[in-house]
């Protein structure tokens, strides 16, 4: 079995390694097919396929650089190689995402103070904030306020 997560780590796909697979089961050759591979692989060894499916990130790299470099000058062959390039990060990009994977989107989260109170009296049941009183234009350092006498008619009272 270690031979067989070898291959799927040097970046062979499960249908390629299971071809390449001969049991004798009841005194017959048999060859299992990709689904029965996978299953049974799936089962009995899940965390060495994972790391055999982590480990062919880098072969599936290289492959897409190999088909980039060897492809034919024509218009059809580049392509054609182009796109194969691509299936092959996208693999290695999904195999392997901590070396190969994209980097996640760094996500931005801008406060807007009007946006805010919005939504916040939008809710039912609501109330909007008290206003201020707005400031007299002016300076008034030098100005001497006197408290109101509350018995008397409104006059104010002297000190």
């Amino acid at each position: 079995m270690e031979h067989l997560l070898d291959l799927i780590a040097d970046g062979q796909m499960i249908k390629e390694v299971a071809r390449g697979v001969t049991l004798v089961y009841a005194g017959e050759a048999w060859t299992p097919d990709r689904r029965t591979l996978s299953a049974a692989l799936h089962r009995e060894w899940p965390r060495e396929l994972a790391q055999a499916k982590n480990d062919a990130g880098e072969p599936n790299a290289e492959a897409a650089l190999e088909v980039l470099k060897n492809a034919p000058e024509t218009k059809e062959g580049i392509a054609k190689a182009r796109e194969l390039a691509s299936m092959y990060r996208w693999l290695a990009s999904k195999r392997d995402p901590a070396n190969f994977g994209d980097a996640p989107a760094t996500a931005i989260q801008i406060n807007n103070p009007g946006q805010m109170f919005l939504q916040a009296v939008a809710r039912p049941g609501a109330v909007p904030p008290k206003k201020t009183p707005a400031a007299l234009p002016g300076d008034a350092s030098g100005v001497r306020t006197v408290p109101k006498d509350e018995t008397d008619d409104g006059e104010v009272a002297e000190e």
